[in-house]
């Protein structure tokens, strides 16, 4: 509930782009960096060419497996995980199309009655009540 407040009053303020853009793109820049700095290295010291290839194949490991750690510990353990079926033990039918398209008009009738209900603005967009009874 606070997020929708910050969200919703810094919307565009600060960053005109995706954070994880700029994340992008500056991890892109020090890759560039890196490689061209070990390139250099390895032009201007010709005589620790070996020690130099090690300490930028090392690194890049360590970098590599930094990456690999976070992303099993954020994410990845979803793709190891039971599915919703299997751990409420349910039983999952193919369903017919017919049943389908008939599941879909009874949502959209009970969201259409549910719509009626909420308010909306002048130009016909529905105002949160969320927010506004918090600001």
């Amino acid at each position: 509930m606070i997020f929708l407040i910050i969200a919703s009053q810094t919307e565009g303020v600060f960053l005109p782009f995706s954070l994880a853009e700029l994340i992008i793109v500056c991890f892109s820049i020090f890759i560039l960096y890196y490689v061209s700095k070990m390139f250099f290295h390895l032009y201007k010291y010709k005589n620790k060419r070996l020690e130099t290839l090690k300490n930028f194949g090392l690194n890049t490991l360590a970098v590599f497996g930094v990456i690999y750690f976070s992303f099993q510990l954020l994410w990845g353990f979803n793709y190891q995980r039971l599915s919703i079926d299997k751990i409420f033990e349910l039983n999952i039918q193919k369903s017919s199309s017919t049943e389908v398209v008939e599941l879909c008009k009874i949502l959209i009738k009970n969201l259409n009655s549910l719509r009626e209900n909420l308010n909306e603005d002048k130009n016909g967009v529905m105002e949160l009540p969320i927010i506004k009874d918090i600001c």
